[in-house]
C-alpha cells in the first residue's frame, strides 16, 4: 500500500482476512500474528517483524424472521389473498376435496416450517395450520379454516345421543348411560355451583348446558344437558343437583317472621291481665255478701235462743 509522504497519525496499511475452522465458544480470544511486514519510504526499508492482533469471538446473531414468504393452495381459494402479515384465512371446498393441497416457504432459509394438514370433515369446519419457527426460536402460525360441503345425497343426522356427561368433582347417580336421561348429584352445603361437561356422539350435533349456578341449599336444583341433532331433533338429559341444607345456627334469622310475631304478643298480654283483674274484683264482691248474710243469720239465731 502506498501512502503519500509524510505518514502522520494512524493509517491502515493492509487488511488480513482469516477463517476459524472450529467453532469456538462466544468470548473466546483469537490472536493473529502477521510476519514479514516491512515499511519503506522509498529509500530505506523498515522491518516490522510480527504484527499481532487479538479479538474475542462474538456470539452469533440468530435470525428472528418467522414469516412465510409464499403460501399457495391449488385446490381451494383462500380469503383474503395471502400476505405475510396476515395469519388467519378461510376457504370453502366441495365435498370432493378431502384435504388441502398447499405449498409454503419461509422468508428466511434458516427457519423451519411445520405443517398440520388434517383430513377435512364433511359439513364442518376444519383448521389447517402452518407454523414457521425462526432461528432464534420465535414462531408464527398461519391458520386456514376450511368448510367442506356435505355429500350431495347425504341425509341430515338424527343422532342426539351423548357419549359422556360429567360433573367436575362429583359422581353421577346412576353412572352415565346414553339411554338414561335422569341423574342425581349430592353436594355439600359449601358448594353453590357445579361445572358440567358433555360430549355428543355425533360431531354434527350441538350441545347446550343450562343451570349449575347459584344452587339453592336444601332443595333440588335442575341442570339440563340438551343435545340437538343435525336434523333439529333433540334429547334432554336432566341432572338433579341436591345441595345440602345449612346446619342449625347457620341460617340467617327471618326478620319478617319476627316483625309479625311481636305485635301479637304485645296485644295478648294486656288482655290476659285485664281479664284476671276483672275476675278478682267479682270474686271479692261475692265473698263479702256471703259473710254479711252469715253474720245476719248468726244474730237471728242468737236472739231466738234468748227469747226461749
Amino acid at each position: 500500500t502506498e501512502l503519500s509522504a509524510p505518514i502522520s497519525g494512524t493509517a491502515a496499511l493492509f487488511t488480513a482476512a482469516f477463517q476459524v475452522k472450529e467453532g469456538p465458544a462466544a468470548g473466546t480470544a483469537v490472536q493473529i500474528a502477521c510476519s514479514g511486514v516491512k515499511a519503506s519510504d522509498g529509500s530505506e526499508d523498515i522491518n516490522m517483524e510480527a504484527v499481532p492482533y487479538s479479538v474475542k469471538v462474538s456470539a452469533p446473531k440468530l435470525s428472528s424472521d418467522d414469516r412465510l414468504a409464499h403460501l399457495t393452495v391449488s385446490n381451494a381459494e383462500i380469503r383474503p389473498a395471502f400476505q405475510p402479515q396476515i395469519l388467519r384465512y378461510t376457504a370453502s371446498v366441495p365435498f370432493s376435496v378431502s384435504r388441502l393441497k398447499f405449498k409454503a416457504s419461509a422468508s428466511d432459509s434458516k427457519s423451519v416450517v411445520f405443517v398440520n394438514n388434517p383430513a377435512l370433515r364433511p359439513g364442518a369446519v376444519t383448521a389447517a395450520a402452518i407454523t414457521v419457527r425462526a432461528e432464534n426460536g420465535s414462531s408464527k402460525t398461519y391458520t386456514i379454516e376450511v368448510f367442506r360441503k356435505k355429500e350431495p345425497d347425504q341425509k341430515a343426522s338424527s343422532n342426539h345421543d351423548m357419549t359422556d356427561i360429567r360433573v367436575d368433582g362429583f359422581s353421577l347417580s346412576p353412572e352415565f348411560d346414553r339411554n338414561i336421561t335422569r341423574y342425581m348429584v349430592q353436594l355439600p352445603y359449601e358448594t353453590d355451583h357445579v361445572h358440567v361437561t358433555a360430549r355428543s356422539a355425533d360431531n354434527s350435533a350441538s350441545v347446550k348446558i343450562e343451570g349449575g349456578e347459584n344452587l339453592t341449599a336444601g332443595r333440588d336444583n335442575i341442570v339440563k344437558v340438551i343435545c340437538t341433532a343435525e336434523d333439529g331433533s333433540s334429547r334432554t338429559y336432566t341432572i338433579v343437583v341436591k345441595r345440602a341444607a345449612a346446619e342449625k345456627g347457620t341460617e340467617e334469622p327471618d326478620s319478617s317472621k319476627q316483625d309479625s310475631s311481636e305485635p301479637e304478643n304485645l296485644a295478648s298480654e294486656p288482655e290476659e291481665e285485664l281479664e284476671t283483674v276483672s275476675l278478682t274484683e267479682k270474686t271479692s264482691g261475692i265473698v263479702w255478701w256471703i259473710l254479711l248474710i252469715a253474720a245476719v243469720l248468726c244474730l237471728l239465731a242468737g236472739g231466738f235462743f234468748l227469747l226461749r
